[in-house]
């Protein structure tokens, strides 16, 4: 689990390098907001914007083995932005492991 919530805290912290996304988030994956559902270019496109978080706490974790090689994580985030912004939400996430590298599949936010 740690090297998964590693690996979280990075999608986190990579805004303003899509590379990262590129790299980790795959090419059938999926970001759910209450604005809409973001495919991989779409997400990988939002990360192009300068800005991002400066900070994120998780609480709450839980990691449930949901078949051989995928996860789904689950967790409070408590974020605060460049700009000082906070920002509180339940996400999960769901990790698969592909020629033996984790990709984030599914990403979700949901805000109380």
């Amino acid at each position: 689990m740690d090297e998964l919530l590693a690996f979280e805290r990075r999608f986190w912290e990579a805004g303003g390098d899509p590379g990262f996304y590129r790299e980790h988030f795959a090419e059938d994956g999926r970001c759910v907001f209450a604005f809409g559902i973001l495919d991989k270019d779409a997400t990988v496109a939002s990360m192009e914007v300068p800005g991002g978080w400066s900070s994120v706490e998780f609480s709450d974790v839980s990691c449930l083995d949901l078949a051989p090689d995928v996860v789904a994580l689950t967790y409070l985030a408590d974020a605060v932005s460049e700009d000082g912004g906070t920002y509180h939400a339940a996400v999960s996430s769901v990790y698969v492991r592909r020629d033996g590298a984790w990709q984030l599949v599914l990403h979700q936010q949901s805000q109380p």
